[in-house]
């Protein structure tokens, strides 16, 4: 009986043993963690690696990309009339049209402004009942005739050829001969008026009758079946693309409509052509120091590298839990009664934080 009981004795002081060493160990990592654990914030956890740009992290700009214009009128393959576009009384019978439908916007222009397109701005436009109206009535007024001479009334005598009798009169001076004889030019012809009837009168407007001859040919009433006249000032131009269906078997133009395109600008209206630059142009601006390579023309940052240099605000923020589980209590965890039976403890609202070693913690 004294051996059992003292076989017990020492099981259970083994026991005892070896759950105080347990604890002990226990304590010690939790002690050595909670001393760490600033350590372990004070490292650096920047993702970004520490950079300081030197000349080595530039190039400098030889040249610049630049979008110039190469869209002509030429490029658009615009028909251009020749002698044989045109009937006799002077219209185009080509069926096309040398122009394209136009409005100029954001791309005709350069990056300074100044309009570089060499289109006219040409807008298409198809007649609609709004550009006919009825012909109004009309009153005849001064304007609307014409004065025309009529017979002479004056009475008076005008010399006329008839009242003259013409005599040619020898007028060289020289004597017939071997070496002259008299023509037409010897001779100066002399006008002597014969018709008995003195007179200077000339006829003027108010010798003659006058008669006001209507010369408007707009009516005086609008009849009823009178037709809509235009009145749109707009030239009617309709877009239109030939097709094969415009042509007969011969190639022949039959649809009646004249080719009208519209353009505009693209993409494909302009290239990217390098443009160089001043590389030799003084560009920097500090007046205090001995001027280098890169104080010259432009230069660019080539390295990739992002210039930084590590600081507090490299430093994560520490937060210390209180160990416990996030729980809200909803109610599910509640009976009937809305007596709490989940057993889940809900921890509390604030949690400590610390920024960095050595700072004071702070309520959250």
């Amino acid at each position: 009986m004294v051996k059992g009981y003292m076989k017990y004795d020492v099981l259970r002081e083994r026991l005892r043993h070896r759950v105080v060493t347990v604890l002990a160990g226990v304590v010690v990592f939790c002690t050595t963690y909670a001393l760490i654990l600033p350590a372990i914030t004070l490292e650096k956890q920047c993702d970004i690696p520490e950079h300081t740009h030197t000349d080595a992290c530039y190039a400098q700009v030889t040249s610049v990309e630049k979008r110039v214009p190469v869209c002509s009128a030429k490029t658009l393959e615009i028909h251009r009339h020749t002698a044989d576009c045109y009937d006799a009384n002077g219209n185009p019978t080509c069926g096309y049209a040398d122009f394209v439908v136009h409005s100029h916007d954001s791309r005709c222009y350069d990056e300074t402004g100044n309009l570089w397109c060499p289109l006219s701005e040409i807008e298409a436009h198809r007649h609609t009942a709004d550009c006919y109206a009825l012909p109004e009535g009309h009153t005849h007024a001064e304007g609307c005739y014409t004065s025309v001479r009529g017979d002479l009334v004056c009475g008076e005598h005008v010399h006329t050829d008839a009242c003259y009798t013409e005599t040619a009169v020898l007028a060289c001076g020289l004597e017939e001969s071997e070496e002259h004889q008299h023509d037409e030019n010897c001779y100066e012809t002399s006008r002597e008026l014969t018709c008995g009837i003195d007179s200077d009168h000339s006829h003027t407007d108010a010798c003659y009758e006058w008669e006001q001859v209507l010369s408007c040919d707009l009516p005086t009433d609008s009849a009823e079946d009178a037709q809509p006249v235009l009145v749109c000032t707009k030239p009617e131009i309709v877009l239109h693309r030939h097709t094969p269906d415009c042509f007969d078997a011969d190639g022949n133009l039959i649809c009646g409509q004249t080719q009208i395109l519209e353009h505009r600008h693209s993409d494909a209206c302009f290239e990217a052509v390098a443009e160089p630059v001043d590389t030799g142009k003084l560009t920097c601006t500090d007046t205090a120091h001995v001027h280098t390579a890169r104080c010259y023309g432009t230069w660019e940052l080539v390295c990739g590298q992002e210039e930084h240099t590590h600081s507090e605000a490299c430093k994560p923020e520490e937060t210390v839990f209180c160990g416990k589980d996030a729980h809200t209590h909803g109610e599910a965890c509640r009976d009937e009664n809305g007596e709490l039976v989940c057993g889940t403890e809900e921890p509390p609202a604030r949690t400590w934080r610390r920024r960095s070693y050595g700072s004071r913690p702070s309520r959250g």
